[in-house]
């Protein structure tokens, strides 16, 4: 039965998920609280407790909140722990998962100058430029 539940998963994403679920675990000691106890706002805090851990060098607990996330939604729906879908399914915990929102500064390459362009374009039509 693990096998064929198992069976439709990478390891390294089954590894993803069992740290997801063992950080959740972590975080709930700690909080004091057990499964039946998460609810929404216990899992808030958890995630803004994992969020501030992957900032920090604290490397037992350095998962991204959308990871633990991705772990304890695949548990839910693994596992059938019917009372977490409601909690995972929130519109507050689904904006841990789009980011900050803040935008970041991509890198582009610099634009060719129109020169440059126009002299690759008469040395690729010269009779003397190689044909390979």
């Amino acid at each position: 039965m693990i096998r064929q539940l198992l069976c439709h998963i990478g390891p390294s994403t089954l590894d993803l998920y069992s740290r997801a679920i063992a950080t959740t675990w972590t975080w709930m000691r700690h909080l004091g609280i057990d499964w039946q106890d998460l609810n929404l706002q216990f899992l808030v805090e958890i995630l803004h407790l994992a969020k501030d851990a992957s900032k920090n060098d604290v490397q037992a607990n350095r998962l991204q909140p959308q990871y633990i996330l991705r772990g304890l939604r695949w548990l839910a729906k693994t596992a059938l722990v019917e009372h977490l879908e409601p909690i995972l399914n929130n519109v507050l915990i689904s904006s841990f998962v789009k980011g900050s929102g803040a935008r970041k500064d991509r890198r582009e390459a610099m634009p060719l100058p129109i020169l440059i362009l126009i002299l690759w374009e008469d040395a690729l039509k010269s009779s003397l430029t190689p044909t390979w």
